[in-house]
């Protein structure tokens, strides 16, 4: 492989892990939001269950805190990127199949 190739690639994978990034801040954000905008909803209902797959569990207590249980020893800060990251990719996925649907409707 010559070094251009390997120097564009490179780009490539810098420019996706900035995307990956961006959009995982922008998923934060609206996460957030979601979640003051719907506190008190929330703790009416006793907490929201967001993933609960073995091994993955997330849920937001009604007092807007996460529980979570993994198999491995991580940090709260950690266990708390893996979720949301987990979060992101799923609603970005559900996202994507919703916006194909909605073509597919309006093409019809």
């Amino acid at each position: 492989m010559d070094t251009s190739r390997n120097s564009m690639l490179g780009e490539l994978a810098g420019d996706a892990a900035m995307e990956r990034a961006d959009f995982l801040v922008q998923a934060t954000d609206q996460f957030r939001k979601f979640l003051e905008a719907n506190r008190d909803r929330i703790e009416e209902l006793g907490g929201l269950t967001l993933i609960d797959e073995e091994p993955d569990y997330l849920s937001i207590a009604p007092d807007l805190t996460f529980r979570s249980r993994t198999r491995f020893r991580r940090s709260a800060t950690e266990r708390i990127r893996a979720a949301l990251q987990t979060l992101a990719y799923r609603v970005q996925h559900r996202m994507t199949r919703m916006n194909a649907r909605m073509k597919r409707l309006a093409s019809s």
